[in-house]
């Protein structure tokens, strides 16, 4: 899966204006998101996922795909694999902790 299927995906035929609505989003944030000009962060990465019924993983997977794309780096992979990396340790320890 690309980006632009993610994407796709996710609205599930809703207008941007609806989408945005419907996830908290301002249209101007989403609409840069749809037109493949920004990545989100990772809470709407997993915003996105989750209207997709994609996992997170996937997901990573394809936005890390789509910023590398944006900024013409090949070290954007390792970037994100280790950011992706340290929130999911992150994660565990809050979850472990409570």
């Amino acid at each position: 899966m690309n980006y632009d299927e993610l994407i796709a995906k996710a609205r599930k035929g809703r207008s941007v204006s609806a989408m945005a609505s419907d996830l908290g989003l301002t249209k101007m944030t989403l609409n840069r998101y749809v037109h493949g000009t920004h990545v989100p962060d990772y809470r709407t990465a997993a915003l996105i996922a989750r209207e997709a019924n994609v996992s997170l993983g996937e997901v990573m997977a394809v936005m890390i795909a789509k910023e590398e794309e944006l900024k013409g780096l090949k070290d954007v992979f390792a970037t994100g694999f280790r950011l992706l990396t340290d929130a999911a340790s992150r994660l565990l320890a809050r979850v472990s902790a409570a």
